[in-house]
């Protein structure tokens, strides 16, 4: 039974919010239960592609952060053209990411970079909830307990 629940704005500046679902069930049968939670990020951020996960040493990241990652990967490994500075001269790894290219304009290179992204993997919490141990009506608190460094900068 998908919800949809829009995170409420808060001027107090309360920085948590809940959810609540009432549901039945059978008393003999447990209740399996699988929450994706999208964060909100701020800026926004994306997964990479496997291969371009390989080269820039990063799962997910912002926008910029992606980009300059690249340009970092790029002056390390000097790949701007000696003579035309807006080239580069792709290597062994980039061009296992962008195939069918030997030198791109770091603009063009920046256009086939939104392939390789994809918005960020949503947060997921699978459980079941032993019918047998509750009562009729009880609530459940579940408290996320965030173990990255990439999913708690976003709670």
């Amino acid at each position: 039974m998908p919800v949809e629940w829009i995170k409420a704005s808060c001027k107090a500046g309360a920085t948590y919010d809940c959810i609540q679902i009432a549901r039945e069930w059978p008393e003999t049968k447990n209740l399996h239960l699988k929450v994706k939670l999208w964060l909100d990020h701020s800026p926004r951020r994306f997964t990479l592609s496997e291969k371009l996960q390989k080269v820039l040493g990063m799962k997910e990241e912002s926008r910029s952060r992606i980009v300059a990652a690249l340009w970092q990967y790029i002056k390390s490994n000097r790949l701007q053209d000696s003579e035309k500075r807006q080239k580069i001269n792709l290597n062994g790894e980039l061009l296992d990411v962008f195939p069918g290219h030997e030198k791109l304009e770091f603009h063009q290179l920046i256009c086939l970079l939104q392939q390789h992204m994809r918005e960020a993997d949503p947060l997921v919490l699978e459980m079941v909830v032993d019918r047998s141990s509750i009562n009729q009506k009880q609530y459940l608190n579940l408290p996320v307990t965030v173990h990255s460094r990439a999913h708690s900068e976003r709670l």
